[in-house]
């Protein structure tokens, strides 16, 4: 079976304090929270370290590393697992490429959303890059630096073109991880905060048993999917202090 990895983090600003986790994508398409670590940034040393808790854990090798691009998870995951592929995240992509278009009217801004993600409905990378080349040169005069960018850093997403179809909703952006800390997020609003470490452990706990259960006992359905964490979310026992 082969293991692919959607990696990224959520941190709160102005003092950054957050986690990072990783997803993995099961072989008919659905997928499991890997593991996660606790961290105040986004760097090299904590992404190393979490993906080398995963290699401990007995996952040796890695297909695909999904990313939003982040310098660290790149350095990271050349270091722990340098035979993985890289896929860069569209949905990331796509929101630095549009920053750089002129300010279209609303009619041509859908447009331009339109032929660009349906570049990515492609049946392989050929037909891929035969469409991206089409996209480039009816944008070219329009958006000319949009399109300079696009040609430097196309080879960056067309990794997943590699897996097999149902698979590749999955593999070609990083909203595993996204929905993850999103569904994290408004579970821990719940909470006013933690007593402690320990309670801050519980609640953690709880949500990842939920998430687990949620995901384990149902095939997966993209066209009928189930976010019911917020239901299935296990009560938090109480913290005595002393």
């Amino acid at each position: 079976m082969e293991f692919i990895c959607a990696i990224g983090g959520a941190f709160r600003r102005p003092h950054a304090k957050g986690a990072a986790g990783s997803g993995g994508v099961r072989e008919g398409g659905g997928f499991d929270v890997l593991d996660w670590r606790g961290a105040f940034a986004e760097t090299t040393e904590d992404y190393e370290e979490l993906l080398t808790q995963l290699w401990r854990r007995g996952l040796e090798s890695v297909e695909l590393i999904v990313s939003d691009g982040l310098p660290a998870v790149v350095s990271a995951a050349q270091t722990v697992y340098p035979a993985a592929r890289h896929q860069l995240c569209l949905a990331h992509w796509f929101r630095h490429l549009e920053a750089l278009t002129p300010r279209f009217p609303w009619f041509q801004r859908r447009k331009f959303r339109r032929e660009f993600w349906w570049i990515w409905d492609a049946e392989n990378e050929v037909q891929a890059r035969q469409w991206a080349r089409r996209f480039c040169a009816r944008w070219r005069c329009a958006a000319p630096e949009m399109v300079q960018k696009f040609q430097a850093e196309r080879h960056q997403v067309l990794a997943f073109f590699a897996f097999p179809a149902p698979w590749r909703h999955r593999l070609r952006t990083t909203n595993l991880g996204e929905g993850w800390f999103k569904h994290l997020r408004r579970y821990l609003s719940r909470f006013p905060g933690c007593r402690n470490a320990e309670h801050s452990e519980q609640v953690l706990g709880c949500f990842l048993l939920a998430a687990n259960r949620c995901t384990a006992k149902e095939p997966h359905d993209p066209k009928h999917p189930k976010f019911t964490f917020q239901q299935k979310c296990w009560t938090v026992p109480e913290v005595q202090i002393s």
